[in-house]
């Protein structure tokens, strides 16, 4: 992507809010501030769940928890993941998480380069919201932005 670089401070409760496969997502920066550099984003996931072990191919992306404990998937290891603990998930490595709190637990994404990361979102945000996502259909979307589901989600 091209254009310019945009200078911004945004305060914990500004970014666009999005509901995503259960989850609330405060975007923070998208390609269109960052030149393409990185996609930024908080999630707020509510307890027990997460996002199934997969890969990305097109991108890298790192987490930093702010609240809460995560169960971490990483490269067919299992970690804890409390409030300061940064996980770095490189394309090709296969990676999950799953909120281990009895509450809400929120983390910071950064996603590189973020081309298509806006695109994944507006189709998983278009899914249903009053019921669980169907599988299949989430399996499709993440298959069309360079990512691939490996296992379902754990319980």
């Amino acid at each position: 992507m091209t254009g310019n670089r945009l200078p911004a401070l945004l305060e914990r409760t500004e970014g666009r809010r999005l509901k995503v496969i259960g989850h609330d997502i405060i975007v923070k920066l998208t390609d269109a501030e960052t030149a393409g550099g990185a996609y930024v984003f908080e999630d707020v996931c509510p307890p027990g769940a997460g996002v199934p072990c997969h890969v990305h191919r097109l991108e890298d992306e790192i987490l930093t928890v702010l609240e809460g404990e995560y169960e971490v998937f990483l490269d067919g290891k299992t970690f804890t993941a409390t409030q300061g603990a940064i996980a770095n998930f490189p394309r090709f490595v296969p990676h999950g998480f799953r909120n281990t709190s009895q509450g809400p637990a929120r983390a910071l994404f950064v996603v590189t380069p973020a081309e298509s990361f806006a695109k994944f979102f507006q189709e998983l945000t278009a899914l249903p919201s009053d019921v669980p996502p169907d599988p299949a259909q989430v399996t499709e979307i993440f298959k069309r932005y360079g990512m691939e589901i490996l296992v379902p989600q754990p319980a």
